[in-house]
């Protein structure tokens, strides 16, 4: 008896339990018919794991003169429980390895080491699982036409019965050797069923997409898929910035402005958040006192927003923000790459500017820098249609011949009154 791998013609890949033997062996009737009734949906190794048990019982039940087809198909399942006891000891410390030993010219049989408990309680657990679907299949029919429906019902009551508290008597329950973690709560998994298509081939690669979004932490994203190291998490994260920011967004929620610069200056002063401001306000704490590092900090810590790679202290009430889309306020060095998806992005950043445009007009009107903003939205947005009215498919070419290079150098920075950093 052997089990061997079965590819069908659509690609779908089966384990089959077989007679050794025969030049074109027929699988095992009743542990094929489980297969394809009960593990159909199941995965290939999942099946296998069941035939593999399943195959270790027929073993034994050979070498006891016992074909358990025979019997399951007779309804004999007390002479297939009498044969469990023995069966257990036999598992554990008595059976053969089917393999060979490797001397030339000799072949015999080695007996196995001896097998960890856990994989013992699963070889039972899998067992038990397969002697009672055959109870469920095969004792009604059997006994039909020869008893009522009610006795039909007590006899099949009492087999299960009887299975149930002889595995219980053997399995020993060995507790794994790892740190269990809490279940996904019901609102996770319903993120997930909504987010995964049945059958998709894209689903692997999704999962941990998925488990981020629905806040699973990085030790349950790790176990759930197999890492060793947490810091690879990330790399199966395929989330967007605005997916990114709103769940920081979120997770950081203030009712007004006051709320938000009480935690900044409440975290500044603790050291939670970190930082140019911090290090500026703890070294004038420590040289100048408390009011001199309170009187910076209500200067310098009027804004905080909440972004994926940290909170931004730019307020900008004041002046536009100096790192949004300063390629196109005339930077020498941004080049077109006549990429097909090039144009298209540009098309869109447009779209976007003037819907920002927009809508500060009509919500910032009056507001302090709103002109200010304005101005710079406006400048970007001539750039983008001064290069949409060209040809962007000419391959590469400067998109500013005769701008100005946005990084500066270090002599030329405006540095902080308080810090050189």
């Amino acid at each position: 008896m052997k089990l061997i791998q079965c590819r069908l013609f659509s690609g779908q890949r089966v384990p089959l339990l077989v007679q050794t033997g025969d030049a074109a062996p027929l699988p095992i009737l009743v542990p094929f018919i489980y297969v394809q009734l009960k593990l159909r949906s199941r995965a290939y190794s999942t099946a296998a794991a069941h035939l593999r048990a399943i195959q270790a019982f027929y073993i034994y039940a050979q070498s006891r003169d016992l074909n358990i087809d025979d019997a399951i198909l007779a309804c004999h399942f007390e002479a297939i429980l009498a044969l469990l006891d023995g069966y257990a000891i036999w598992l554990q410390s008595g059976r053969q390895a089917d393999n060979l030993v490797a001397r030339i010219g000799k072949a015999e049989t080695a007996p196995f080491p001896q097998i960890d408990p856990r994989t013992r309680d699963q070889y039972l657990r899998l067992l038990k699982q397969y002697l009672s679907w055959c109870v469920t299949r095969y004792i009604p029919r059997a006994r039909l036409n020869s008893t009522t429906l009610a006795n039909i019902e007590s006899v099949f009551a009492d087999v299960a019965d009887v299975i149930e508290r002889r595995f219980e008597s053997h399995i020993i329950n060995a507790r794994p050797d790892r740190t269990r973690y809490r279940s996904l709560t019901g609102t996770q998994l319903q993120i997930i069923r909504t987010l995964i298509r049945p059958g998709d081939a894209e689903n692997p690669y999704w999962r941990n997409t998925i488990y981020h979004l629905t806040g699973m932490s990085d030790v349950q994203q790790a176990l759930a898929l197999g890492r060793k190291r947490l810091d690879q998490n990330v790399y199966y994260q395929h989330t967007t910035i605005e997916e990114n920011t709103a769940a920081h967004q979120e997770f950081l929620a203030f009712n007004n402005h006051h709320e938000r610069i009480d935690f900044l200056h409440t975290g500044i002063r603790d050291k939670r958040i970190q930082g140019t401001l911090t290090d500026s306000y703890h070294s004038l704490l420590s040289d100048k006192g408390v009011i001199t590092a309170e009187a910076f900090l209500t200067v310098h810590a009027t804004a905080l927003h909440v972004t994926p790679f940290g909170g931004c202290i730019h307020d900008f009430s004041q002046a536009p923000c100096p790192k949004h889309l300063q390629c196109w306020n005339g930077c020498s060095h941004l080049h077109l790459m006549g990429t097909p998806s090039e144009r298209a992005n540009i098309e869109r950043q447009a779209e976007n500017l003037t819907t920002a445009i927009t809508i500060m007009r009509d919500a910032g009107a009056g507001e302090a820098g709103n002109d200010v903003w304005l101005a710079d939205q406006e400048d970007k947005l001539n750039n983008l249609k001064t290069v949409l009215a060209r040809d962007t498919n000419a391959g590469v070419q400067r998109v500013f011949p005769n701008g100005r290079p946005m990084t500066v150098a270090d002599t030329d920075k405006r540095h902080s009154s308080v810090s050189d950093d």
